[in-house]
This record gives C-alpha cells, structure tokens and sequence, in this order.
C-alpha cells in the first residue's frame, strides 16, 4: 500500500481560528480540524452520534469487487468487498469490517485505493462514505447528516455481507481519523475496534461504558495537526479515561506509512 498523505501539506501551519487565508489552503491541505477547532476543544456529544446495532440478516447479495451505495446522500459511500469476504458471507460467518472516512477535500475512492491491497490480503470489507460537505460535520460541530447518512451505509453493508460481529471497525484519516473517534467512542456497542491515523479532535468519554479498542498513529514531525497537541494529547486522556490503547509514532509528517497501515490491520485481525 503506497503512504496516504494530505495532499500539498508539507508547508502548511494552520492558525488557531478560522480565516480565510486558512480555508483557502485547506482545500490542498486537507486539514479542516486544524483551522475550524483548535487541539484543545473536544467535539461534544450528543443523541446523533449513538448508532442502532445493524440487526438484518444478510441477505447473500455480497460479491467481490467495488460497489457504489445509493444512500439518499448526493455522494454515494464506496464499498469494497474482497474475494475472501464475498466466500465467507455466502460459506461461513463472516468477514472483518472496516467503515473508513476520508479526510477533508478527499474521497471514498482515494481511500479505497489506499486500502484495497491490505483489504484483499486480510479479507476485510472496506465501506468508506462521503462527507456531505468539504468535511465532516462534527469537525464543524456536532454529528448529524453525516452520521445518519453513515448509519445507512453502515446498514445497507450489513444487509448484503456477512460481518464478523468481533471485528466491526471505525477509522479515518485526519478529520476523517477524529470523526472516527468521535463516532465510535460512543458506540462501543456497534464498533470493536477504532483505527484513527492523525486524528485531533475526540469525543467526550464519560457516559461511554463498552470501551472499543483503539489503534492511534501519529507522526513526531506533523505540521498540519501537531504531534504533541493531537496525537499524544488523545492517547493520554484515552488511557486515563480507561481504553486499551495501541499508539504507533513515526518520524513522518501528516500521513499514514505502509508500515503503520500494515500494522493496523494486523491489530484489527490479532485482536
């Protein structure tokens, strides 16, 4: 898998508040949380983030390949379903799932193209949506169209594979990797696993009680959302707060390495 990066982010220090000069150079720098919500400022929670466990039935409907997901949102999730998964829905109980978010100004098909080569050598169904906006909205907020229009993806795929109830994960990359956070804390009924490359915002965890477990990475050398303020900050107040945390630095910037993607699946699977 090659490294996933923000594009045009080498050179880029977003300020403290929004500006216009800020928003301007997220659109090539894909880095939305950094100017809209400074490290400090958690996302709040509330009704729209708590998710119903998928309960139908699969209904064998799970073929190999890439599939478009027509949701009722103006941009359709991607799923991508490998040939070990597409077997084991229809002979056996059921595949890993991992439901990942872009980052902002990305798309589901730059991270399924990032992911497809690990997807296909674990057997791991890949269901990555769309942000309605250039963003997620508990990055500019709190969750709601976004998290509704993800919760029918996330039902849509259940209908049509097998899932292995023991491995549903919830991942992202940058704002994609703190609405993961923010998404999947509160819902350790629905989700095992939370996989969260570069992330900076996260959701308050004193209602949560099923803790999921959490696979973070960050680089020591990232401009965009800085190591300290972000990627430490988090797996300190997740380890206080009592999750079991897995925390994978490099001597990167803003992006996701092979190596560190390689060792996040393998996470997911071992755990």
């Amino acid at each position: 898998m090659p490294p996933l990066a923000a594009p045009s982010a080498r050179n880029h220090r977003p300020p403290s508040r929004p500006s216009r000069r800020c928003l301007t150079a997220l659109v090539a720098a894909s880095a939305l949380a950094a100017c809209a919500i400074p490290p400090e400022r958690d996302a709040a929670t509330g009704a729209a983030e708590h998710f119903s466990p998928p309960s139908r039935p699969a209904t064998g409907l799970c073929r190999a390949g890439e599939e478009r997901l027509d949701i009722g949102s103006p941009r359709p999730a991607l799923l991508y379903v490998p040939h070990k998964a597409a077997t084991r829905s229809a002979e056996g109980p059921g595949s890993p799932l991992l439901l990942f978010f872009h980052g902002a100004t990305q798309s589901p098909q730059q991270m399924l193209d990032h992911l497809r080569s690990l997807a296909e050598e674990h057997g791991v169904i890949v269901l990555a949506p769309a942000s309605d906006g250039i963003t997620w909205d508990a990055i500019r907020g709190a969750p709601g169209i976004d998290a509704a229009a993800t919760e029918r993806a996330l039902a849509a795929t259940f209908e049509r594979c097998a899932v292995d109830r023991r491995h549903v994960a919830i991942g992202g990359f940058s704002d994609g990797a703190s609405y993961a956070l923010v998404l999947g804390l509160p819902n350790g009924d629905v989700f095992t696993h939370v996989l969260a490359f570069s992330a900076c915002i996260v959701a308050a965890t004193d209602t949560v009680s099923a803790k999921p477990r959490v696979f973070l990475s960050h680089g020591r050398a990232d401009e965009i959302l800085p190591f300290e303020s972000c990627g430490r900050r988090i797996d300190r107040r997740l380890r206080d707060a009592g999750f079991v945390v897995r925390f994978e630095t490099f001597a990167g910037g803003h992006e996701v390495p092979a190596p560190v993607a390689e060792a996040a699946f393998r996470w997911l699977l071992d755990g």
